[in-house]
């Protein structure tokens, strides 16, 4: 299914009271969210919070699962150094902070109760298409379809 996420009339029409688990599974990779900042914000940051808004207002408590990125926690202090969920997220790229600052907004609409998030940071995300990604993106996406 296509659709315009950052569309508020969108959301009100695929996140309805009839659901009861949510993938929020859009975005914008990192490179390209380095590339367009402002597509990045529209598409990773805001409609994730409008996302997250409509299910609230239509759907309280609804269990929403959120995939992030390791990208929260920016690059190791060493090459072998290896981040634990105890490290402190501070991300080193547009990508990361869109992801962070969604995770926290989810937490605290799961700790008011009024959404039931769930959060769980991926080594890496795997896009459908190419045509957008950097050489690593782009190796990553065929590796696993091979």
């Amino acid at each position: 299914m296509a659709a315009d996420l950052t569309s508020l009339e969108t959301c009100k029409s695929l996140f309805t009271s009839d659901l009861n688990l949510v993938y929020v599974l859009h975005g914008i990779m990192s490179s390209a969210a380095e590339a367009n900042f402002e597509l990045g914000l529209r598409v990773n940051l805001d409609s994730s919070r409008q996302i997250f808004d409509v299910l609230r207002q239509a759907n309280p408590g609804v269990k929403v699962i959120y995939p992030s990125s390791l990208a929260v926690y920016g690059p190791p202090a060493t090459p072998t150094t290896k981040t634990t969920e105890l490290d402190a997220p501070i991300p080193g790229t547009s990508y990361g902070a869109h992801k962070h600052i969604c995770e926290t907004l989810l937490d605290d609409y799961s700790r008011r109760g009024i959404l039931d998030g769930r959060v769980c940071r991926l080594p890496t995300v795997t896009a459908v298409s190419t045509h957008t990604l950097n050489f690593l993106e782009g190796v990553s996406t065929d590796m696993t379809r091979s």
